[in-house]
């Protein structure tokens, strides 16, 4: 089947976000499906590590008669705002603009939202939230326990991958537990209405103090103090707050659509067994959703093939999204979407 890639541009609380459309040329599409990226500001292929995960999935998609939107986030590439000045909520209705502007421009098709990551959470909610607008959710190494849970097993998975020593692993760990008690600290203050910026000030220096083990910043070096304060600086955007705080099996439990998901069994990011049991516990405590859920073996985070011994870093493997995830994905589409 022929395919078409077109700009697409749509406006979201006052800033123009820019994509690419993909479509069959030669016969409506059989629905529409927006891709939802992971953690960070990403452009709208997902660039990482010289891959492009979601040019790959959307023409995969598009060739099996689906119209797939994907978009440069806030701040990045051709789109307007800022990502980092944004948050959970503002990239659930960046979403909802979407759908909004493809209703306008397509016409009446069923909408399916597929996540990639942090933003199978960001499918979940805006699913969970408006579900008279949203067909059906994929959910693409999606995170389903909680999420400072999920982030302490990715610290260890991580570690294990690496080779890491034991005690290495431990003392790293007990860093993130003491860390992640100040973001949340700092998250609950600002809630309750402290003035973000001194906030964040504050646990700057709180958090500088804990990496050093209360070593004054300005005894180091250049070099080593650019380093420390890059990796602080990090941890103070708000993405890390919403993932410690987040519980996806909330949304989860709320939606009232089709779900599809998939894991990769040699992922370190969102480990398979403890996701898919948390995503199988929420969706059956919801209204009993349809959904099929695979877990590859052999597949990572970009669920690119790794049959080495060891997890081998992203720009050393293949493909992301390779078979046969594409065509499970198209599948469960066809039969359940269009």
């Amino acid at each position: 089947m022929t395919v078409v890639a077109e700009p697409f541009t749509f406006a979201s609380d006052g800033t123009t976000l820019a994509g690419t459309v993909s479509r069959p040329d030669q016969a409506p599409p059989s629905g529409a499906v927006l891709l939802l990226s992971g953690s960070g500001p990403q452009d709208r292929d997902e660039t990482i590590a010289g891959h492009e995960p979601f040019a790959v999935l959307a023409a995969a998609l598009a060739e099996r008669g689906w119209l797939v939107l994907r978009w440069d986030d806030r701040g990045v590439d051709a789109s307007g705002g800022d990502y980092l000045a944004a948050n959970a909520e503002q990239l659930g209705r960046d979403v909802l603009a979407a759908l909004t502007e493809l209703e306008t421009t397509y016409g009446a098709l069923p909408m399916c939202l597929a996540g990639h990551s942090q933003g199978a959470l960001i499918a979940a909610d805006v699913a969970a939230q408006w579900a008279d607008r949203v067909a059906g959710v994929a959910l693409l190494a999606g995170m389903a326990t909680p999420g400072r849970e999920g982030l302490l097993q990715q610290h260890l998975e991580v570690c294990r991958a690496e080779g890491l020593p034991e005690v290495v692993t431990e003392s790293l760990l007990q860093f993130k537990h003491t860390a992640f008690d100040a973001l949340s600290a700092a998250q609950a203050d600002i809630d309750a209405g402290v003035d973000v910026a001194s906030r964040l000030t504050e646990l700057r220096r709180a958090l500088l103090s804990l990496w050093l083990d209360g070593q004054d910043v300005e005894t180091l070096d250049a070099d080593t103090r650019a380093q420390t304060e890059a990796a602080v600086d990090d941890l103070l955007e708000w993405e890390w707050r919403y993932l410690i705080e987040v519980q996806p099996a909330v949304r989860l439990s709320q939606l009232q659509c089709p779900v599809f998901a998939v894991f990769g069994g040699r992922d370190v990011q969102v480990a398979a067994a403890a996701n898919e049991t948390a995503l199988r516990r929420a969706l059956a405590d919801g209204p009993g959703v349809v959904s099929a859920i695979h877990v590859l073996t052999n597949y990572n985070h970009l669920f690119q093939v790794d049959n080495s011994d060891d997890a081998l870093p992203y720009e050393a493997l293949g493909t992301p999204f390779a078979a046969p995830v594409p065509d499970l994905l198209a599948q469960w589409l066809d039969k359940t979407i269009a």
